[in-house]
């Protein structure tokens, strides 16, 4: 077996129908977006056994906030007016640097009710027994119509 990492564009176009198929015959156990395939920074990792394809996996990078370092007794008000403030800095970074999701993890229940609110957050996990969830922004940019806008006239 062997397994290659590759452009979405260089895969073969046998390949990408094979793929195509399998994903939508197993769609409610891979939980596979079809929007990732349009970020900028997609490939795809696929494992051939002799000459045969048998799995391919579609990975994209992610800007992942790391900590919310804030000063001792900000109050929440400040706090999420300060997410709102870094999520939308994110989001011109993500446009200049083709990132299509944003995450990052809190232990704090009002946060996550205001990122949903303020910032187009959702949960993307919760993991109860450290009471820690995982939010995930996807990037609001659509690469596809960027990608054409960038195409010189013909």
């Amino acid at each position: 077996m062997l397994a290659e990492l590759m452009p979405i564009c260089a895969l073969p176009m046998d390949d990408a129908k094979l793929f195509a198929e399998w994903m939508k015959e197993q769609r409610f156990f891979t939980h596979f977006d079809p929007k990732v395939i349009s970020y900028p920074r997609s490939a795809i990792v696929r494992v051939k056994n002799e000459d045969e394809t048998t799995v391919m996996v579609p990975v994209h990078p992610v800007l992942m906030i790391e900590s919310l370092g804030k000063k001792p007794g900000m109050g929440k008000p400040e706090a999420f007016q300060s997410l709102k403030e870094i999520s939308d800095l994110l989001e011109e970074a993500c446009l200049h640097t083709g990132f299509g999701e944003q995450y990052f993890l809190t232990g704090d229940e009002s946060f996550v009710r205001a990122a949903i609110l303020n910032g187009n957050w959702r949960v993307a996990l919760y993991d109860q027994e450290r009471k820690t969830w995982l939010m995930k922004r996807r990037t609001n940019v659509d690469w596809q119509a960027l990608g054409e806008k960038a195409l010189p006239e013909s």
